[in-house]
């Protein structure tokens, strides 16, 4: 299986496999939460996996994620 590079990721907007998350931040944000599920979608959205949890990183940790994926 092959994995695409993070090589230029701040540059590759919009993220997402659909394209709904428009800054690097807020997958950050998205994931720092545990990828909460939408509600009111139709159809609806497949159960996540029980091994998916917040993250509880910091606003800092989030801040230097960040900063470290723009310097790729």
């Amino acid at each position: 299986m092959r994995v695409p590079s993070l090589r230029g990721v701040s540059r590759t907007a919009p993220y997402m496999h659909q394209g709904a998350v428009p800054q690097l931040r807020g997958v950050l944000d998205l994931y720092n939460a545990g990828l909460p599920q939408p509600r009111g979608r139709e159809p609806p959205v497949p159960p996540p996996s029980p091994l998916i949890k917040p993250l509880k990183l910091t606003v800092e940790e989030v801040q230097a994620i960040e900063a470290f994926l723009r310097t790729l």
